[in-house]
């Protein structure tokens, strides 16, 4: 369903991220991987192996995808291209100025994932034509602002699949935890 949302059926490259090996190195609070890759895909045509391949490898690595389709093979700044959601990464807790800030988009469709304990990715479908991905920065910046997000604006964003699994290690509370779609 995410990848329908964020990219329907329009052409492009689309990659999966897979980090291996999750860890916090000593004296640092930066969550790393011992190996990261990433795996290009032609979309739509190649549909059934992205989605296989994010789901079988999530009960062992944390699979990321990047939120808007490319031109080429490569996630660089300026590559990406047009798309119909903009997005917002949300670490901590889901407050009662968080929602009140979210209703405020009366009228967009949202939607929301769990991407670990307590944070979440807000989705906000744009419309029924695609934006320029300078466009969707600008709309990511002020989502981010309204819910008191991370900066995770940037056309390059990789984000967390529904489906699969956050193994970032956390105090008192078991691993993995699955990544899923909000009621």
């Amino acid at each position: 369903m995410w990848t329908a949302r964020l990219w329907g059926d329009r052409g492009g490259w689309a990659c999966v991220y897979l980090g291996h090996g999750g860890h916090y190195p000593e004296g640092s609070s930066a969550y790393t991987f011992t190996r990261f890759e990433e795996r290009w895909f032609r979309w739509p045509d190649d549909r059934g192996r992205l989605l296989q391949l994010a789901l079988t490898a999530g009960s062992e690595a944390d699979v990321y995808a990047g939120c808007l389709l490319r031109t080429t093979r490569s996630r660089k700044a300026g590559n990406a291209l047009p798309g119909l959601v903009a997005w917002a990464d949300v670490d901590g807790p889901w407050t009662p100025q968080r929602q009140a800030a979210l209703d405020r988009l009366d009228g967009l469709p949202v939607w929301q994932v769990a991407s670990g304990d307590q944070g979440r990715h807000v989705y906000v479908r744009l419309g029924v034509e695609a934006e320029a991905p300078e466009r969707i920065e600008a709309w990511n910046r002020r989502i981010g602002a309204l819910l008191e997000a991370d900066a995770g604006w940037s056309e390059t964003k990789i984000l967390r699949l529904p489906g699969t699994f956050n193994h970032k290690p956390q105090r008192g509370r078991p691993l993995p935890v699955p990544v899923r779609w909000l009621p």
